[in-house]
């Protein structure tokens, strides 16, 4: 009598209470009760895959009360085919969640350790959704389970199809490195989505005049100094040599983009499409290094180039001081191997620091590779702070030297020869213009690079306010369609164009100084020679330094007497010793 109570009991138990109580004696469920329907024909296909089962529940999805709700919202869903990653693994979770097994008023549940496992990949999902997901698909309510022992495997098992692609303006990648954000297997497209086709074949073109216009003006200045380098190397003029040179490996870096069709491509793009971000790369043995080697040479000899500038600005600050107390000594000549220290080694220590944290990135609207186009810190402490030192720095030697010209001009009253004050007048004018122009150049990319560093942050929202509105489009959470996603902040194409105008107009200013008569007659006296043809050799004379500082020795010696100086055509271009 005993045992058979006790099996009727258990009976009972079995078959009348719920089921999550009915498993006292054994592990936790992994069935969660609910109210099953039947699926028709139109409606046994989840995400592309047709399922094995003959009935469902509306009860999980709170936002679906018929199929074909239900089928309208995995059409939605279906947008995150644009979230590579993502897609892959939230697939078995939206049909776990709309169309789950049901069967005698129970749902097959899936994992919440599966369910967590999408939360990583699909960031994307609450970004498109007001900042949170679904309250359906939050991974504690009770229908997942914590069982190890539950594999949903009606829902894992299902053979969804791998056709995905990026949205627009993402690419795919595999690369961790060039993930963007919130969407784990996509990439920025290397094509800079802030400006169109057009807009970037009107930079390019900008680009490939002003850069060839600086290249063959630096060219020349060059060529002018090599051929008669015996009377050129002499300081402060031979710096204006090395500044062109700087200018001309620059122009060299910019233009290797035309260097053919893939050209631009190599150096900005990597081979999956995606704009190159965060270079060198290491490890990444597929790569080219182009790139690193543009970077190398636009960012290098730019540095050099203005630390140069602030050596010649020193120098001339030197020269019109000597000139002016009347000494005849050199003072630069035992300065000049700290100058060549100081000009080639800041520049290649500020490289080395950009390329070892690796900031530098490339930018398909400019065709080269910089430091600083995604990090605008590494842009303030590599580019905001050494140009604006050398701004500084370059335009105090530049106000005293010019100052220091003036007052000898003033004191020039004591020399009888016109050609003297005459020199020094022009001298005085061409300083004055070169110190404006270097300014305004100067001015006007410190501007720009400080533009750029306060609306960094402004650019970037932008741009992640219309991959989402894109993103919302497509999962259809939002709106209807991407018709209205736009940039409402983007870069100035304006800023841009300064940009590049000032540092390409900036080399040939500096290529100007050998835009003399005297560099004429140094060419024809090289031509000449190159064709043997018969030339009358110069009379070799004093630096104009030399003369002018004696001359005004002797006019302090002479305490008001007046004095002659005659200056003789010398085969030396003004801007030798100006």
């Amino acid at each position: 009598m005993g045992i058979s109570r006790v099996l009727s009991a258990l009976w009972f138990v079995y078959n009348f209470l719920p089921v999550s109580q009915s498993d006292v004696f054994s592990t936790p469920s992994c069935y969660y009760p609910a109210e099953c329907v039947a699926l028709n024909d139109s409606n046994t296909m989840c995400l592309g895959v047709k399922v094995k089962y003959t009935h469902t529940s509306l009860s999980l999805a709170n936002d679906s009360a018929t199929l074909a709700d239900v089928r309208e919202k995995l059409r939605a869903w279906s947008g995150l085919q644009g979230a590579p990653k993502c897609w892959d693994v939230i697939q078995p979770l939206l049909c776990a969640v709309y169309m789950p097994r049901c069967e005698n008023s129970q749902v097959e549940m899936y994992r919440r350790d599966l369910c967590l496992s999408t939360k990583e990949p699909c960031k994307i999902v609450p970004e498109a959704n007001g900042g949170e997901w679904p309250s359906f698909l939050d991974c504690d309510l009770p229908y997942f389970s914590s069982d190890e022992a539950c594999t949903a495997a009606t829902y894992t098992s299902m053979e969804f199809t791998n056709n995905h692609s990026c949205m627009y303006p993402l690419v795919k990648t595999d690369s961790k490195d060039s993930f963007y954000e919130d969407i784990d297997g996509c990439g920025i497209q290397c094509h800079n989505p802030f400006f169109s086709s057009n807009e970037h074949q009107s930079v390019h073109t900008f680009i490939a005049v002003l850069a060839s216009a600086c290249l063959v003006s630096t060219l020349l200045t060059i060529l002018t100094f090599l051929i008669d380098w015996r009377n050129s190397k002499r300081y402060p003029s031979v710096i204006i040599f090395f500044i062109n040179v700087c200018f001309f490996m620059g122009s060299v870096g910019w233009l290797a983009q035309f260097a053919g069709p893939e050209a631009r491509d190599s150096i900005v793009c990597r081979r999956d499409g995606t704009v190159r971000l965060a270079e060198p790369l290491v490890g990444e043995g597929k790569e080219t290094v182009t790139c690193t080697v543009v970077f190398f040479i636009v960012y290098y000899f730019m540095l050099a180039g203005v630390t140069w500038f602030v050596i010649l600005a020193y120098s001339w600050h030197v020269s019109f001081k000597k000139l002016q107390k009347g000494s005849v000594d050199d003072k630069l000549q035992p300065k000049i191997a700290y100058f060549h220290i100081i000009a080639w080694t800041l520049p290649l220590i500020c490289a080395i620091i950009a390329m070892s944290l690796q900031k530098v990135d490339g930018d398909s609207l400019s065709g080269i590779c910089f430091v600083g186009y995604v990090d605008k810190f590494a842009r303030g402490f590599l580019v905001l702070f050494p140009i604006t030192l050398a701004l500084v720095s370059g335009l105090f030697f530049l106000l005293q030297g010019v100052v220091l010209l003036y007052k000898v001009r003033q004191c020039s009253d004591g020399i009888r020869n016109n050609k003297a004050a005459a020199k020094l007048t022009t001298t005085i004018l061409r300083l004055g213009i070169f110190s404006t122009l270097a300014f305004i150049f100067v001015t006007l990319t410190l501007i720009i690079h400080i533009y750029d560093f306060n609306h960094k942050d402004l650019w970037e929202k932008s741009f992640k306010t219309y991959t989402i509105c894109k993103a919302s489009a497509k999962f259809d959470l939002r709106q209807d369609d991407d018709s209205t996603c736009e940039f409402k902040y983007r870069p100035n194409l304006a800023t841009i164009y300064l940009n590049i105008f000032s540092y390409f107009g900036a080399g040939i200013m500096m290529s100007s100084w050998t835009w003399t008569k005297a560099s004429k007659e140094t060419w024809l006296r090289f031509f000449r020679k190159l064709l043997s043809m018969p030339t009358n050799k110069p009379i070799k004379l004093k630096s104009k330094h030399k003369m002018i500082a004696l001359a005004f020795q002797k006019n302090q010696q002479k305490k008001g007497r007046k004095l002659s100086l005659d200056f003789h055509t010398s085969r030396r271009s003004s801007w030798h010793e100006t």
